[in-house]
């Protein structure tokens, strides 16, 4: 369990994170936007442009926040680490997929490659406790599997991003649910919340910044946020 110090470094982690993406999204969606990097919004009769790659805030807040747990937590310092190194690589891949976009088969294995600062600084347990069959020793196979674990929910995420907000509301919902698990279960510890941290305050600032300047402003007709950055 998490005492009470670790508790509140936890929150400040998350806030980090959503203060940072939060306020970055804005003025980055209209320096994207300047620069053509847009694509066309199908699901709208107009077809408006709409600036790509604003998946940006998020790792920005998530590395801002990061760096911060790093120092609260020095303990758990190559865990994170490794957590920032394959955020980063995977953002990276991003990034080059939205400029020049990827084959479908070479995306996935450059993604599988995101995997490595985990692999490198080994900070995986090979011996996972399953429900009903108890502790297993995957030593060997293990390595293997974390390369699909990174290559496939990466992809799958992807996916899930037909309409503005659908992937952060659906990770929201995955990031806040995990936490609230973690509370529940006893098993909160300072390893795995702030990693949930940084993810949860940064994906819940897209949320709301998605629902701000979209159902909220239509329903309200408010100028767009981004246009106080323009």
């Amino acid at each position: 369990m998490l005492d009470p110090r670790s508790t509140a470094a936890v929150i400040a982690v998350s806030l980090v994170a959503f203060g940072v993406s939060y306020l970055t999204i804005p003025p980055l969606s209209s320096w994207l936007k300047r620069r053509g990097v847009v694509g066309t919004d199908i699901h709208k009769l107009d077809k408006p442009k709409i600036p790509e790659m604003c998946g940006l805030a998020v790792i920005a807040g998530v590395t801002v926040a990061g760096l911060l747990s790093s120092a609260l937590f020095g303990e758990h310092s190559r865990e994170i680490a490794a957590f920032l190194g394959t955020v980063l690589i995977a953002g990276t891949i991003g990034v080059v997929d939205d400029l020049r976009p990827l084959s479908p088969k070479l995306k996935p294995i450059l993604t599988a490659v995101a995997a490595a600062p985990i692999l490198l600084l080994a900070t995986y347990n090979p011996h996972p406790v399953f429900p009903l069959i108890g502790t297993l020793r995957l030593t060997i196979l293990y390595p293997f599997l974390i390369l699909f674990a990174i290559a496939v929910p990466a992809n799958a995420v992807n996916m899930l991003d037909v309409f503005n907000g659908s992937m952060s509301g659906t990770l929201a919902i995955v990031t806040l649910a995990l936490g609230l698990v973690l509370a529940l279960s006893g098993n909160a510890t300072a390893s795995p919340s702030h990693f949930l941290a940084l993810f949860s305050g940064s994906i819940c600032s897209t949320v709301i910044l998605h629902a701000s300047s979209g159902a909220i402003r239509e329903a309200w007709q408010l100028e767009p946020l981004s246009a106080r950055f323009q």
